[in-house]
């Protein structure tokens, strides 16, 4: 039997101990996060220029599964963008283009999926299996996100130093690490501390996440499985 999904929603914030260190990759993944939107919301206006027209385009054309075919797609119009994210990002973008489609009724004369909305948040997919949450040790309930994708290659130096110019030298040279912190200036609530504790026990419990800019800060969109009932702090899926 399929355990149910929930979501949580939890303030999230770079977590580094060199606080000039800190304002520079702030700086760097609000432009990625918005890149990653554009790239996404362009995906979808390509989207909408083939998704009417009454011919199979040559990439689906020996694909059988629907879902193949919107991996295929999704994969098609993304890497056609004109982005400066890396590849390894863009894979990640086409994976949450792919299920968008997959979850679109389809056109009726056509066979295609409607448009997905767009999407007008700055945001970074997490998909399954790219997250891992641990507890901080010592008394306070502080836990960290940390992601592959996270680790490498979630920017590149050309865009760090696009949106910082020479303080971009001041980030590693092999590549730009992050690690996110749960909670703002202070630790989880206690609901949520409940289900970090729980996924950081076994991370298999989470499905997926995305990272959202909003005016005051970044938040966590967390969705994860569960069989419990559902409190405050969490809302089903």
């Amino acid at each position: 039997m399929d355990i149910p999904t929930a979501e949580a929603i939890i303030p999230v914030a770079i977590h580094e101990q060199d606080d000039y260190l800190c304002d520079v990759k702030q700086v760097v993944l609000h432009d990625v996060m918005k890149a990653a939107r554009n790239a996404y919301n362009d995906a979808i206006r390509a989207h909408c220029r083939h998704c009417y027209k009454p011919f199979t385009p040559t990439v689906l054309r020996d694909l059988t599964t629907h879902e193949e075919r919107c991996h295929a797609w999704a994969w098609h119009l993304v890497s056609g963008v004109d982005s400066p994210l890396p590849e390894s990002l863009l894979t990640l973008i086409a994976k949450r283009f792919a299920a968008a489609l997959a979850a679109s009724p389809p056109i009726p004369s056509t066979g295609f999926p409607r448009p997905p909305r767009f999407d007008f948040l700055r945001f970074f997919p997490f998909p399954q299996g790219h997250i891992e949450i641990r507890k901080l040790p010592g008394p306070p309930r502080r836990y960290i996100l940390t992601s592959p994708i996270l680790r490498s290659s979630w920017c590149t130096l050309d865009m760090a130093s696009t949106a910082v110019g020479d303080r971009a030298f001041s980030l590693p040279p092999e590549d730009l690490p992050l690690t996110l912190a749960l909670g703002w200036n202070a630790p989880p609530d206690a609901p949520h501390c409940r289900i970090l504790a729980e996924l950081a026990e076994d991370r298999r419990l989470i499905h997926s996440a995305q990272m959202e800019a909003q005016a005051d800060g970044l938040r966590l969109r967390l969705r994860y499985r569960r069989a419990l009932h559902v409190t405050g702090a969490e809302a089903p899926v």
